[in-house]
């Protein structure tokens, strides 16, 4: 049905070789070796996480994409949104979704999430790290901590940048809202030239036979209201920056610990206050010690009983209070952020799963729900 609301999953093409991550982080350096490497920061604390039969993947292998696909159409998955990397016109790990533009028999839809930061040394857990955590422009020694700075330039750079998606918007699997397609921007608050990059790509989309760009900013701080046609409430990242981590003194020699039930409490009880079309967010879970060791958050308590359960309500919430048709999950394969629906050896396909009974379910049952949770496995394993 064209108003029933679809899940779409955040998808990171970290997990292939390329020589900017082997020189900054060592050789053949791909997100694998943060999550191979990683170690429990306190008792009863389950890492390293184990792809279900240690599959660690190379994201430029096909049947590795053939059977991602499979699986995210089993369980009800209507899209991916792939993290796109453009730094000026330098382009980095853009692979994965080129191969997927080129395999049009995939047929999984999908869209771009353009992941506007500069890269910096924010990694901790990795040996040899230079680690500095105050950020892009009060860094003590700013050339080791920027790895790749992010620059927007004007109409020249901004043509280049509209020019390389181009192909993308016009794939037919491309995901679109009323003719235009859906552009996510994550980091919309450090781009001073926002509105004049936006009307240009807009300008650029109509004269290339669309009807416009469906521009979606993610977290914002500010308002868009004439500038974008939609936010995102990205998760559980605008619950931690906005509702936690301004409250929460840390403990610097410690994680940060929440409660997987807590934060899905306040993502379910928050109310609608912005003045654009609102995209709700979910999430699976969220660890990322593989990436920041004991500097890292962490997320207790997720289970595929308690994700599809949460995920159920988000979508009679959707629904109820005339949020816009597509979530956002947090995440396909964030597997150094603990974020992750793929099958793992611990829950195997269960999170996968509880997706599909989330959303072919009105409520929830206690008693069958592991039956109803099991036979969704099942069909996913089938297929």
């Amino acid at each position: 049905m064209k108003d029933q609301t679809s899940l779409i999953a955040f998808y990171l093409p970290q997990y292939h070789e390329i020589k900017e991550n082997s020189m900054w982080w060592g050789d053949g350096f791909t997100d694998w070796v943060s999550v191979q490497n990683a170690k429990p920061c306190f008792e009863g604390h389950i890492q390293p996480k184990i792809p279900y039969k240690s599959r660690y993947y190379n994201l430029l292998e096909k049947k590795v994409m053939e059977r991602q696909v499979r699986m995210s159409q089993m369980a009800g998955i209507s899209g991916f949104c792939f993290y796109h990397y453009w730094f000026d016109g330098k382009k980095l790990l853009e692979k994965p979704v080129e191969n997927y533009l080129k395999w049009k028999d995939l047929k999984q839809n999908y869209c771009l999430s353009w992941a506007n930061e500069s890269w910096i040394r924010t990694w901790s857990n990795i040996d040899g790290n230079d680690w500095n955590p105050i950020g892009d422009f009060k860094c003590a020694n700013k050339e080791r901590s920027i790895l790749i700075e992010q620059k927007y330039g004007g109409n020249t750079q901004w043509k280049e940048h509209f020019e390389y998606l181009l192909p993308f918007f016009r794939d037919d699997r491309y995901i679109q809202i009323n003719g235009k397609p859906i552009f996510i921007i994550y980091r919309p608050d450090l781009i001073p030239c926002f509105r004049q990059m936006i009307r240009c790509w807009r300008l650029l989309a109509k004269k290339n036979g669309f009807r416009g760009l469906y521009i979606i900013v993610t977290n914002p701080e500010y308002d868009y209201k004439k500038d974008a046609d939609g936010i995102l409430l990205y998760e559980p990242g605008h619950t931690f920056h906005k509702e936690l981590h301004s409250k929460i003194q840390r403990d610097k020699k410690k994680p940060q610990i929440y409660s997987y039930d807590m934060i899905w409490q306040k993502i379910l009880n928050r109310k609608k206050k912005l003045n654009l079309p609102v995209f709700l967010g979910a999430f699976v879970g969220y660890d990322d010690s593989p990436r920041r060791g004991k500097d890292g958050i962490i997320v207790t308590g997720s289970t595929p009983r308690l994700f599809a359960y949460y995920l159920m309500r988000l979508l009679k919430k959707c629904k109820r209070e005339k949020y816009e048709r597509y979530i956002f999950i947090t995440a396909w394969n964030e597997w150094g952020e603990g974020a992750y629906l793929e099958p793992d050896e611990k829950n195997k396909f269960k999170y996968l799963g509880a997706c599909k009974w989330a959303l072919e379910h009105k409520c929830f049952l206690r008693k069958p729900f592991m039956n109803i949770l099991k036979e969704s496995e099942q069909r996913i394993l089938e297929g």
